[in-house]
């Protein structure tokens, strides 16, 4: 056998162990399964809600579910442990399983979908999407999208970190498809901006500081004289003529212009009145030209 046939029937196995793990644990709220091989046999991780119902009264339930996997898959050495999830609101599995199981119980998808993905978000995912595909709610087939948050669609975050879950709810139209995707609160975008906290070395406010005082002998002023006398004074102070300071005229503040006011239009006087006494102004008398004979 060849390597890459040997990876292809190990691939054919590990997930037909799955489904039958899956269709054998529903009542238990089966996630997933881990299945690595081993040196010494083969390993299985079951994830489950209720790890109690996996395991059995007595580890029954384990005992009788080794037997028939290394019988009908041919597997050695079997050693199957049971684990618990955390959280049922960041595992995709879980989160299709139920809202499969509502949708064949005749709730309402929008109701349901709005619910899910609320609870998600509010357990610390980065980003979810559920997809309902089939006849909802009329007789012709549709699709709908329920997102929120920051999901990403391809790159090495999805690869990475990404998980995604199908599911399949029976109706009486016909089959409804459910798929959901879900980024993990613990992944990291390649695009994303950190802050970066430097710590200063600023002390603490409230407690004093510590300064350290040292004493510095002080000379008398005879002792210093005669330094500066014997070594000719290079460094003594000279005195200089301090400068008066100069008078600075203090500018009158410009006054504020005033307004002038518009003159006012002339009016025009009437003529004088004539006397009282009964004296009439002066008329222009008209002169009669002579007629020429």
């Amino acid at each position: 056998m060849t390597s890459r046939n040997f990876f292809i029937t190990e691939a054919k196995r590990s997930y037909t162990i799955a489904t039958y793990l899956r269709e054998e644990l529903k009542f238990a709220g089966f996630s997933h399964a881990d299945i690595k091989k081993t040196p010494l046999g083969t390993r299985i991780t079951i994830y489950a809600i209720r790890p109690g119902l996996v395991i059995g009264s007595g580890g029954e339930n384990i005992k009788a579910m080794t037997q028939v996997i290394e019988k009908k898959f041919g597997v050695e050495n079997l050693h199957i442990e049971v684990e618990q999830i955390d959280d049922i609101f960041l595992d995709p599995h879980i989160v299709a399983w139920r809202i499969a199981k509502s949708l064949e119980k005749g709730g309402n998808f929008k109701r349901i979908t709005t619910i899910m993905v609320q609870r998600i978000i509010a357990a610390g995912a980065r980003g979810v999407e559920i997809r309902l595909s089939g006849k909802l709610p009329s007789k012709r087939a549709k699709t709908w999208k329920f997102n929120a948050g920051n999901l990403r669609k391809c790159g090495f975050e999805v690869v990475e970190y990404g998980k995604v879950a199908y599911e399949v709810a029976i109706q009486k139209l016909g089959v409804i498809g459910v798929r959901v995707a879900i980024i993990p609160p613990e992944a990291k975008f390649s695009d994303e901006i950190h802050e970066i906290v430097i710590e200063s070395s600023e002390k603490e406010e409230g407690k004093p500081e510590k300064v350290k005082e040292e004493k510095v002998p002080v000379k008398p002023a005879e002792e210093l004289e005669k330094e500066l006398v014997n070594e000719g004074a290079p460094d003594a102070p000279v005195e200089l003529p301090i400068p008066e300071p100069e008078k600075v005229k203090e500018e009158k503040p410009a006054k504020a212009e005033t307004k002038k006011k518009p003159a006012k239009p002339v009016k025009d006087k009437k003529p004088a009145k004539a006397e009282k006494d009964g004296k009439k102004a002066d008329k222009p008398t008209k002169t009669k030209k002579a007629k020429s004979e």
